[in-house]
């Protein structure tokens, strides 16, 4: 991406690079003869069309399956069938060390791989406030974790051949909130491998293609259940669910020399939605209308804070100004949860305001039981809990086919995992209150785009992850009065991007933003008391850029 018409000028060496040595014919182009396609989740369903698709077109097939060995029994009817290669491998690809194991396998049987389709994928449908953390962690176990091993070490492979082509089964979740069934847990990990394969689309550019197909509702075991189906056929344009033969053409010209100029495609089927009957049992009725004689005391009224809020990650420094601006603005109660935390700032907060209750708890936002204590704590001890402040986050710049998988998993646990462990610590207080509430997740720019000049996928997709919790939360809790919303702030200048061995970087990212600048920490105080004070009571379900313009360009 160039600023100005004198970086345009500039020529680069190695480009233009060369066209694709592929036939110009149309019918040759889709032909997979001679290619090995590896295709997880295939004993049924979109797996299994997927890996019938590519035999069809000639190619050879590494047929994984976790649980179904039926997959056994397709791969030797497709390989007599076609006359090409089909092997099953049973694999769980939510553990690192099996798919390890099998990719080194696969490639050694097969000499190569060209293609791998991640594909494996299940659900829990579930309220966040009926679903356990070991339940979240299964799901994202397999939908999340299960992508991002099979990309990592098929990549070392692509890496190692010099081509190669990663194609992701995500899903119109990733995109949209489901109704009628509430699966925000789901939807999140399936936004999560979207942004991934974006990421990974930049990062492997030199040697390997990445697409990611989102399907809709499909006449499979994870297609709508008997309690969706019948909205899922009215709110199709079809009036009925997809066949599985309507897609596996899609994942042949993705996985063909038909694409080769295809990378971070989301291919996708999107429903209509359908919007609340904003019935009586709804805790969000309008505010009533007040005009004040004095300008003044309207304005200081219209964004006043009241009650109490806890936030995370608050003794850091965009934390420790947001606490500011929401006591300024009137807060009466606040709640800093934070590890390894210097007391100074805090008691400067409680002289700056005396009139109001500035706690501290040392918590791990990663540690349910504790979060789940602390908040009750601060309810206790506070009376209420009316807004929640999700500032807590740390970032990783490792290329992903180095990245050990404890540092992938921490990133992980503490940027998303901790939201939601917090998030429904919170929301089940508020529920028990019945007066509604505030919850502001701070997401990223990363989560909008791919950073540069730093490779920093962990970062970028746990950060992506919360924009769709936060459009998921929305829907759900918007019933109980629960506002949920993210900030995607940009480079900020503060202490984690300060030091001499990134001085590259932030004359970068200043160069790149139209601003000319990064963004300093009081910019962000505005949007954050917006969000929790009287001026946001009709704001649900937004993500609100700060960056000084820097994604538009």
């Amino acid at each position: 991406m160039s600023m100005n018409v004198q970086d345009c000028g500039v020529v680069r060496e190695g480009f233009p690079r060369p066209f694709p040595d592929t036939s110009s014919n149309v019918v040759e182009q889709f032909k997979m003869a001679g290619k090995v396609v590896v295709v997880t989740g295939a004993a049924d369903g979109i797996g299994l069309a997927v890996a019938e698709g590519i035999a069809e077109a000639g190619g050879n097939v590494a047929m994984w399956y976790n649980s179904n060995e039926i997959a056994v029994q397709k791969a030797t009817e497709i390989s007599q069938k076609h006359g090409i290669t089909a092997t099953a491998y049973q694999v769980d690809v939510s553990d690192v060390n099996q798919v390890i194991a099998t990719v080194s396998k696969t490639a050694s049987d097969f000499g190569k791989i060209d293609v791998f389709v991640a594909n494996a994928g299940m659900a829990i449908s579930k309220p966040i406030l009926e679903m356990t953390v070991e339940e979240y962690r299964k799901v994202m176990s397999v939908n999340a974790d299960g992508v991002l091993f099979c990309a990592k070490y098929a990549g070392e492979v692509f890496k190692r051949q010099g081509f190669g082509n990663l194609i992701i089964t995500s899903s119109m979740s990733a995109h949209i909130v489901n109704v009628p069934t509430d699966q925000p847990v789901y939807n999140g990990s399936k936004a999560f491998i979207t942004h991934f394969g974006k990421s990974l689309a930049r990062e492997w550019r030199d040697f390997a293609r990445v697409n990611i197909v989102s399907p809709g509702f499909f006449d499979t075991k994870l297609g709508a259940s008997p309690l969706a189906i019948n909205e899922a056929y009215r709110m199709s344009a079809f009036g009925r669910q997809g066949h599985v033969k309507e897609i596996k053409g899609l994942y042949l010209y993705l996985a063909s020399d038909a694409s080769t100029y295809m990378t971070a495609l989301t291919s996708r089927s999107i429903p209509s939605m359908i919007f609340s009957d904003g019935s009586s049992s709804s805790l969000t009725p309008a505010p009533p209308a007040t005009v004040e004689s004095d300008p003044e005391v309207g304005a200081t009224k219209r964004f006043s804070v009241r009650g109490n809020a806890i936030v995370t990650g608050g003794a850091g420094t965009l934390g420790l100004f947001a606490c500011d601006a929401l006591l300024e603005h009137g807060l009466e109660g606040l709640m800093i949860f934070d590890v390894n935390a210097s007391e100074k700032p805090i008691e400067a907060l409680r002289k700056k305001f005396p009139k109001a209750q500035v706690l501290f708890q040392e918590v791990d936002v990663t540690d349910e039981e504790a979060v789940q204590a602390a908040v009750a704590q601060t309810a206790l001890l506070l009376g209420s809990v009316d807004i929640l402040l999700c500032f807590v986050g740390i970032v990783g710049c490792v290329e992903s086919l180095e990245m050990p998988i404890s540092q992938w998993r921490k990133i992980l646990d503490i940027n998303t995992t901790g939201s939601f462990i917090c998030a429904q610590a919170v929301a089940r207080q508020m529920v028990k209150q019945g007066k509604g509430g505030s919850i502001t997740f701070v997401a990223s720019i990363s989560a909008h785009r791919v950073n540069y000049p730093q490779p920093q996928a962990a970062y970028n997709v746990s950060k992506s992850a919360l924009l769709m919790l936060k459009s998921c939360l929305a829907a759900e809790w918007a019933r109980y009065g629960i506002r949920t919303n993210t900030i995607s702030p940009g480079y900020m200048d503060t202490i984690l991007n300060e030091g001499d061995g990134i001085a590259g970087h932030r004359q970068i990212w200043a160069e790149r933003n139209p601003s000319g600048r990064m963004g300093s920490p009081p910019e962000l105080a505005g949007v954050v008391v917006m969000l929790a004070s009287s001026a946001g009571t009709y704001i649900n379900g937004a993500d609100i850029v700060v960056d000084g313009g820097g994604i538009v360009v």
